[in-house]
């Protein structure tokens, strides 16, 4: 279906206006405009400069000489509004030499002189139609470098988040500190609730690092066995039987929500060694480069706990071993 484009009027006589009718044919309807109704024709302009991107019409509004001078000396400030219009202005056909070169440096989209033809209706519609084209390329192309400035941005970002992470990684203390630390950067760029972890990688039991502020919003005892449970409810069955070992670390608030929660495999050399439960304010739609970033981030984890608790149960085998010789 075909659609129908406006071209306004504004001081054309009857005549004109039948000719122009005619001519435009069934595509285009006509709609006059009252010289004399500057406040109707001032929210006309202000309704089309405000929605212009969203709405193509009018193609064209086609002034009267008549009109134009009247709205050069009664209200100026409609007529530079008219800047926003393509205009095709109608002289008499015999205009004085100073009007016509007012015309020609006003910045309308096309002067023509009386009386009004086929071909200047035709010629007239084939211009404007080249302008809304070319204005159409233009918002199009615009927003497509808005766009890429975002993703580029976007790029910049995560790179910068991947950075601080590297850092992190080498700066944190122990598996607690660790969480704790990443919980932070991650929140720098994503709306993250909280972080969790559980761990059952080469030992006989599992450590659930449930996140936990010492602030006012700190999680309570039921929280941090909701979040225990919640945790156990994702690991392999035969985990489920170890001894769990609960550790509470900084970074996260609420209990858990399985809609806002993304999983992560935490895995070293193809063995799965844990997961790691990363909890949004709402449900995460991750772009490539978000995905790649916390699949690298998940890798950084994995390593760098799997060294944290490997230390950790030799610490406690040598305690352990002591123990016994005293």
């Amino acid at each position: 279906m075909t659609n129908i484009l406006t071209l306004w009027t504004l001081g054309l006589t009857e005549e004109e206006c039948g000719i122009l009718r005619q001519n435009a044919g069934a595509s285009y309807r006509c709609q006059v405009l009252d010289t004399m109704d500057s406040r109707h024709l001032a929210e006309l302009l202000d309704s089309f400069a405000s929605s212009r991107e969203e709405k193509e019409e009018p193609l064209l509004l086609w002034l009267g000489s008549k009109a134009w001078l009247h709205l050069a000396k009664e209200t100026p400030d409609l007529m530079r509004r008219l800047s926003y219009l393509p205009v095709v202005l109608l002289l008499s056909e015999n205009p004085e030499p100073h009007l016509l070169e007012e015309a020609l440096d006003a910045g309308f989209q096309q002067v023509l002189r009386a009386p009004l033809q086929k071909k200047h209706v035709h010629e007239a519609l084939s211009r404007a139609l080249e302008v809304r084209n070319l204005y159409q390329d233009m918002s199009r192309m615009s927003r497509e470098i808005l766009m890429t400035r975002e993703l580029l941005n976007r790029k910049s970002e995560v790179c910068a988040l991947m950075l601080r992470l590297f850092s992190v990684v080498s700066e944190a203390e122990d598996a607690r500190d660790l969480l704790r630390r990443c919980g932070d950067e991650l929140r720098s760029l994503l709306d993250l609730r909280g972080i969790h972890a559980l761990w059952w990688g080469g030992g006989r039991e599992v450590f659930a690092f449930i996140g936990q502020d010492d602030a006012s919003n700190r999680l309570d005892a039921a929280s941090s066995r909701a979040w225990c449970e919640f945790l156990l409810g994702e690991a392999p069955t035969e985990i489920r039987t170890m001894s769990v070992q609960l550790i509470c670390c900084g970074g996260s608030t609420g209990s858990p929500d399985a809609g806002k929660v993304l999983w992560l495999p935490l895995e070293t050399r193809g063995n799965r060694q844990g997961m790691l439960a990363l909890m949004f304010a709402h449900p995460l739609l991750a772009g490539r480069d978000m995905a790649l970033a916390l699949d690298a981030i998940r890798h950084f984890i994995t390593l760098a706990l799997e060294g944290f608790m490997r230390d950790a149960r030799e610490e406690l085998q040598s305690a352990r071993a002591c123990g016994k010789a005293g």
